[in-house]
């Protein structure tokens, strides 16, 4: 797709101008944003510039980025079935990190993820414990969109996981 290669471009040109200049942060945004690019066509290349974006956040002591690296690498993981387990410990080690640093929204974008992987597992009782905290926190920061979000998918819990339809 030619914006997809667009896109490349304009990454690639800003990874020689950070490496020019010996910027890190640059390098970070942008092999996480290359990785997001190849995400769905080639997820073992992409997983490669999520490394290096990884790597480079813990050589400079940026656990928030670290924390999307680690999100965007169990994104990887969780669509591959047989590496769900892996998928886990991406996104918890993320959330370890924006429970302690992250923002409201960074952090119920968090539990969301991690309960995706515990539904994909078949365990429905942490699923729905996460869901109604990343509810929760959805309410303290106002986020319209993640309370619709997770008032959706906890219903759909509730209906069709726990057979509760009146809750």
């Amino acid at each position: 797709d030619g914006q997809q290669d667009l896109a490349l471009d304009y990454l690639i040109k800003a990874i020689k101008a950070g490496e020019e200049i010996n910027n890190k942060k640059v390098l970070i945004s942008a092999y996480r944003l290359i990785g997001f690019v190849y995400r769905g066509n080639d997820p073992y290349k992409a997983e490669d510039y999520y490394k290096k974006s990884l790597q480079l956040c813990r050589e400079v002591g940026d656990e928030i980025a670290a924390s999307y690296a680690l999100s965007a690498i169990g994104n990887i993981y969780e669509g591959a079935s047989e590496k769900k387990e892996r998928a886990l410990k991406y996104y918890l080690e993320s959330l370890n990190i924006r429970e302690r640093k992250g923002s409201y929204d960074e952090i119920a974008s968090s539990l969301n993820e991690t309960s995706r992987i515990y539904d994909l597992m078949g365990l429905y009782n942490k699923t729905i414990l996460l869901r109604l905290r990343g509810l929760e926190i959805a309410e303290k920061s106002g986020s319209a969109e993640n309370i619709v979000s997770l008032n959706h998918v906890i219903g759909n819990d509730y209906a069709f996981r726990l057979h509760d339809y009146k809750r």
